[in-house]
């Protein structure tokens, strides 16, 4: 029996919190295979800005190109609209039907969970896996996590990191290739993505 985790998000651009994150499930967890996931168009965030489909997909190939077990897919962007995290795992279980499912998430998305479609159903199907972004916010999630119930919230130092904050950084001509893994940094220079 594999242990699958599954990362998705709009990864507006990938950057090395999201690296490190699935690097600390992994030291949780055995994990088999890694899917990680760009959505077509997020249910919770706007999408004003975001870049396409094939720039966020071309990205995160660069940025988890090296993490064996790791596997960028691209059926949410294949399926297009909004994107429910129900609707993947169904797809995968289909396909992977001897395995244990793990969900990563920011914990920022742990803590408005209830309002994901389906959420009963993502925590019967898989196993939530998360961590503290911001200085604090470890106890609002271990609050959570009980409440819900079938989640994990990693005992890792946080990583005060966002997509929207370096997006900013950019617009302001801010260097931001510390945050950055440098592919993923050298592709948004070529592309001359986020800078409008």
């Amino acid at each position: 029996m594999n242990n699958i985790a599954v990362f998705g998000g709009s990864f507006n651009p990938v950057h090395n919190g999201h690296i490190y994150i699935t690097k600390c499930a992994a030291e949780h967890i055995k994990i088999d295979k890694l899917f990680v996931i760009p959505t077509f168009h997020p249910p919770h965030k706007a999408s004003e800005e975001l870049v396409s489909g094939e720039h966020r997909y071309n990205m995160l190939e660069l940025a988890f190109e090296k993490i064996p077990f790791a596997e960028v897919n691209s059926m949410e962007l294949n399926r297009t609209g909004i994107s429910y995290t129900q609707d993947t795992l169904n797809a995968l279980k289909m396909i992977y039907t001897n395995s244990i499912f793990y969900l990563i998430i920011g914990g920022d998305m742990l803590l408005n969970f209830k309002l994901w479609k389906n959420y009963k159903e993502i925590i019967k199907t898989a196993k939530i896996i998360c961590m503290a972004r911001e200085a604090g916010q470890k106890t609002a999630l271990q609050k959570t996590a009980r409440e819900l119930g079938n989640v994990l919230v990693l005992d890792t130092p946080e990583f005060p990191l966002s997509s929207a904050g370096i997006r900013e950084k950019i617009k302001t001509g801010e260097n931001v290739k510390k945050y950055l893994p440098e592919k993923v940094y050298d592709y948004i220079k070529t592309h001359k993505l986020y800078i409008n």
